[in-house]
């Protein structure tokens, strides 16, 4: 479009600029984006917050007022989080811009991400990834962000797939989201807004706006003709070092 306006004979002024130009052509490019503003955090800003005297804080790091940090957390720096977050037992948090509001929860780990307010968590993995406001993952959710052969990851722009030259991206995550327990997102795969996701789905593409998908599973039921006793678990128990 630019080159067809300079064509055209409109007249263009240049100036000088030596600062930091960053882009917003595709939504993963948000993170680069998001990284460049947390490597202007400088010490650790923790004022007005409650803080365990076992978490572990590390780098730059920026707490809104009225956040949380219970035991045993360790939060990496250059990390920024919003007012009145709580971050619970147990939870990493490592180079991640965290809006206002949310529940990182037990065992939560987010790494390199941008995450809108009010998102809710508990027991899930979170890479590289970019999730709107009012989110909710259930336990055992995960967005991976690295393909198992370690190539870069490609993702899908007006149906073609476009190599966005990273190696570890996850997903890209509208607002109003709800993602069921044990669902897994793979590398690169964006979910639409107001869309919900059923426990154990596994999802390998994108997911429009306003859509909810569930896994159609089949049991079998038959008579148990095993049987576990107390011995066996005794004689276990019995060789264990501890």
């Amino acid at each position: 479009a630019l080159n067809n306006m300079i064509n055209s004979g409109i007249k263009f002024y240049v100036l000088k600029y030596n600062g930091y130009w960053g882009f917003l052509q595709y939504p993963h490019h948000l993170l680069s984006v998001s990284s460049f503003f947390l490597s202007k955090l400088k010490g650790q800003k923790v004022a007005n917050t409650k803080i365990a005297k076992s978490a572990i804080f590390k780098g730059d790091v920026y707490l809104g007022e009225g956040v949380q940090v219970l035991e045993n957390s360790k939060i990496i720096g250059p990390t920024y989080i919003g007012k009145n977050t709580l971050v619970g037992n147990n939870v990493v948090v490592r180079e991640s811009m965290i809006g206002d509001n949310c529940v990182l929860g037990f065992t939560t780990e987010i790494t390199r991400s941008y995450v809108g307010n009010n998102s809710w968590f508990h027991t899930n993995y979170i890479g590289d990834s970019i999730i709107g406001d009012n989110v909710g993952l259930g336990a055992g959710a995960i967005l991976a962000n690295f393909r198992l052969d370690e190539k870069t990851i490609s993702t899908t722009i007006a149906n073609s797939k476009l190599d966005t030259n990273r190696t570890k991206l996850g997903a890209v995550v509208g607002k109003n989201v709800r993602i069921g327990v044990n669902s897994a997102i793979m590398p690169g795969v964006k979910i639409g807004s107001e869309s919900f996701i059923g426990s154990g789905v596994v999802l390998d593409k994108d997911l429009p706006d306003h859509k909810a998908i569930f896994v159609k599973q089949d049991y079998i039921i038959k008579d148990n003709t095993q049987h576990v006793t107390k011995s066996s678990r005794e004689k276990i128990k019995s060789v264990l070092k501890i």
